[in-house]
């Protein structure tokens, strides 16, 4: 879908249409001018925009004033959509391109690569700021050395099957937006040269990429302010395959991080970050000395993988959290650890990943033992929301968070998928004995 943020009036106005006594007032899209047609024109694929042609005469050009272009082929058949994508960048009357996004496969057709290598070297030099490639191939390929020395390009999207080649002379002065995905790569430390020669990058988003034989991604940005590192590979990998992974981004606001298979991180102070979701796996950083370097978060979802370390560090604060979201898989031991170093907390959401015992009575796997000291922040907590299994272990959970958040408004309690059905009735119960701290607290139970 094309970009909707273009303004209607950026449009070159090829003619305006008055309204006349005689024109059927009915037909209120020929009455509007053609700027605005265009407009409409960019939001749809350039296939569709093509085929208005048939409306009337005044349409027949119309879509050639359209400067965001949107080809898909999902299937082999080249051919047509080779002539097709031809004809349409011959007969364009823009000079910049504002979006051109390309998702096709080619399986292992020489010409057809050919061809996209025109079309790529046509969007930069008529100035793309946008640009969009998602290619399936049986073979590597090599991307026109051009694309990577666009000086109007502000956002980057590369997708592919099989290995790209990066050159070694990389100019992004413009680039603020780099997203790869499902990217095979040989070269050593592509990242590096990457981010070194993007002087202005703002958002980097990384997800399914293989570096071969990389002992270390150097990820060192201080421009940038949001990153993605999304499952770095679909599946376990070779051992030559892993590396560790460095993060130096000092102005970065957003992380996520859902890395399982990295051998270690080195992640330096992240002193403004106000949102994070971490998925962590068994890294060499403890869960507490991983959240000592994001200690200024606001809003954070947290995954646990079971047997990580979760011992405290001396004296974190996470002084400026208030929306928490966790899950976890060994116990909810680690609940009751970062609410205690959280003292501002205010939304608190969790829930517990794995099933526990048939038997609700020796769920020991839950191991809920409830603090000496009650955690500042249940002073301040508005709304719990928590996914039960049903357990005992869980109750006593809910039982004292109810009993001591003294300033709660609602606590939502829902049935996990692990949810064992004969227990509803008592927990049901149950829940209406449980004393409440707060006189306004509203409890709600459901799916």
């Amino acid at each position: 879908m094309m970009d909707s943020s273009r303004n209607p009036e950026e449009y070159p106005i090829l003619s305006k249409r008055p309204h006349s006594e005689n024109e059927n007032l009915e037909d209120r899209i020929s009455n509007l001018p053609d700027a605005l047609l265009c407009y409409i024109l960019s939001l749809v694929p350039t296939i569709c925009a093509v085929r208005t042609t048939i409306l009337s005469k005044r349409w027949n050009t119309l879509w050639t004033y359209v400067d965001n272009y949107d080809f898909e082929n999902p299937n082999e058949k080249h051919q047509h959509f080779i002539e097709f994508g031809e004809t349409v960048l011959r007969n364009s009357n823009v000079s910049s391109i504002r979006k051109f996004r390309l998702s096709c496969s080619w399986g292992d057709n020489v010409h057809g690569i050919s061809k996209l290598y025109v079309w790529i070297c046509t969007a930069v030099v008529r100035n793309v700021k946008e640009f969009d490639l998602s290619i399936r191939t049986k073979t590597p390929i090599e991307l026109p050395k051009i694309l990577f020395t666009c000086e109007t390009l502000v956002s980057l999207k590369l997708s592919s099957t099989n290995f790209i080649t990066i050159p070694e002379i990389i100019r992004f002065s413009s680039l603020k937006i780099l997203q790869i995905r499902h990217w095979k790569c040989m070269v050593d430390d592509p990242m590096k040269n990457i981010l070194d020669c993007s002087p202005v990058l703002e958002e980097l988003y990384l997800q399914f990429v293989v570096f071969q034989n990389l002992q270390k991604l150097n990820l060192r940005c201080f421009t940038l302010k949001r990153l993605t590192i999304s499952t770095l590979y679909p599946k376990p990998l070779k051992e030559n395959l892993l590396h560790d992974v460095v993060i130096d981004t000092p102005r970065l606001e957003y992380l996520n991080f859902e890395d399982s298979h990295s051998n270690g991180i080195e992640l330096n102070q992240l002193p403004v970050l106000t949102s994070a979701n971490l998925h962590i796996f068994g890294l060499n950083l403890g869960v507490f000395e991983f959240l000592s370097r994001v200690s200024n978060v606001k809003h954070l979802i947290l995954f646990l993988k079971a047997g990580m370390d979760v011992l405290p560090v001396p004296n974190l604060l996470l002084i400026n959290l208030t929306n928490l979201e966790i899950q976890v898989t060994d116990n909810w031991a680690f609940v009751c650890s970062i609410l205690k170093c959280s003292p501002n907390l205010q939304v608190l959401t969790c829930e517990k990943a794995v099933r526990c015992s048939i038997n609700r009575h020796h769920a020991s796997i839950c191991d809920w033992r409830a603090p000496v000291d009650v955690p500042k922040c249940l002073l301040c907590l508005t709304r719990i929301e928590i996914r039960i299994n049903g357990c005992d272990n869980e109750m006593e959970l809910v039982k004292y968070l109810l009993n001591n958040a003294m300033a709660l408004k609602m606590m939502v309690i829902r049935r996990s998928v692990n949810f064992v059905k004969k227990w509803e009735s008592r927990i049901l119960k149950e829940l209406l004995r449980f004393r409440r701290g707060s006189v306004m607290c509203e409890v709600v139970f459901g799916s």
